[in-house]
């Protein structure tokens, strides 16, 4: 989940409100989560991430494929639920 808002003000304040949710989400997500504040873009722009890495594994090895997608799909389905459950405040910060 990237927050690329150009108002770093706004970002700033998304990114506070959305660690007060941190517990929930990690609760939710049954993998360990990667928050990130500070991230620049290679076209040198700054925006928060939260994200879910599967390391070892690589799309360019035929054999890792079951379980990427098993990982990814774990993970659509776990945020899916999050998000239903607190689409509402979510909706209301990206307003």
């Amino acid at each position: 989940m990237d927050f690329q808002q150009k108002d770093p003000g706004i970002r700033a304040i998304l990114w506070e409100q959305m660690t007060e949710l941190k517990k929930l989400l990690e609760e939710a997500m049954n993998f360990p989560t990667q928050w990130n504040s500070e991230c620049i873009s290679p076209e040198g722009f700054a925006y928060g991430r939260i994200h879910w890495e599967l390391e070892g594994k690589s799309f360019y090895k035929d054999e890792d494929w079951p379980e990427i997608y098993s990982f990814l799909c774990d993970r659509l389905v776990e945020f899916d639920e999050f998000y239903q459950e607190f689409k509402e405040i979510l909706i209301t910060l990206s307003e």
